[in-house]
């Protein structure tokens, strides 16, 4: 976790969009907080590159480090929930 930090991430940026799940809660951001995002990653990625850190001051402060995608995560896998839940109905007919 430490170097997370280190390299200017939060911890929902390390949850990859391999899952329709995940990519529709990107998606579904906000366009600055998708540009952060994809900011934080690249950057992330140049320092790794080059063996490199984040000068201290610039290290995700981990008060800071809020979930900004595990929310939205919640309401599309509900969603999905309750689509599955209506779609699996049976209708009795008299």
């Amino acid at each position: 976790m430490h170097l997370i930090l280190q390299l200017g991430l939060r911890y929902d940026d390390l949850l990859k969009e391999e899952t329709p799940l995940i990519q529709e809660a990107v998606n579904r951001l906000s366009r600055e907080e998708i540009d952060n995002r994809n900011y934080r990653h690249k950057r992330a990625f140049q320092l790794s590159l080059a063996h490199q850190e984040l000068p201290r001051a610039q290290w995700t402060n981990p008060a800071e480090d809020y979930q900004y995608l595990q929310p939205v995560i919640e309401e599309v896998r509900l969603e999905h929930a309750e689509r599955d839940a209506f779609n699996s109905m049976t209708t009795v007919r008299k």
